[in-house]
């Protein structure tokens, strides 16, 4: 059985295809909108393939990304077939060209808090009070199967 987790409104909806270990995570993930205004990072080093769709990042690889996406000065579009590998400080911020973008993410062991880089510095994520990430539960379902023909 998979755990659905819807996350914002019309921005990402998640299933844990490998339940939550501190070794390896597996997520599929469907893309309909793009991310929040601020780049952000992530607590563990991931793998990312793109499944479907395609989606443009905006990315800066020095690790100093302080503001808004004016500060990501690198783009790449990343389409069907891609294979992005990210370590857990590369900042960036996701905006779907053609979608729904779907994508198989994997993580490694969690190795930092993660969050946002806002005009005021970097924010860990539970401190964004304004922050359009707020979860809610969704269904759980047994296969992938009955995700993706849930999709029409």
């Amino acid at each position: 059985m998979f755990k659905k987790e819807v996350v914002g409104v019309d921005y990402l909806t998640r299933w844990h295809l490998l339940k939550n270990n501190r070794f390896l995570n597996v997520y599929l993930h469907k893309f309909e909108g793009d991310d929040a205004p601020f780049a952000h990072d992530h607590p563990w080093p991931s793998m990312s393939l793109c499944l479907s769709g395609k989606v443009r990042e905006f990315y800066r690889d020095d690790d100093t990304v302080t503001s808004t996406r004016r500060a990501l000065f690198n783009v790449r579009l990343i389409g069907r077939g891609r294979l992005i590998y990210r370590r857990a400080l590369f900042a960036h911020r996701l905006e779907v060209v053609d979608g729904p973008v779907w994508t198989l993410f994997i993580t490694g062991p969690k190795v930092r808090d993660w969050g946002f880089y806002t005009p005021s510095g970097w924010r860990v994520w539970l401190d964004n009070e304004d922050s359009e990430f707020e979860r809610d539960p969704g269904e759980d379902l047994h296969s992938i199967g009955e995700i993706l023909e849930g999709e029409g």
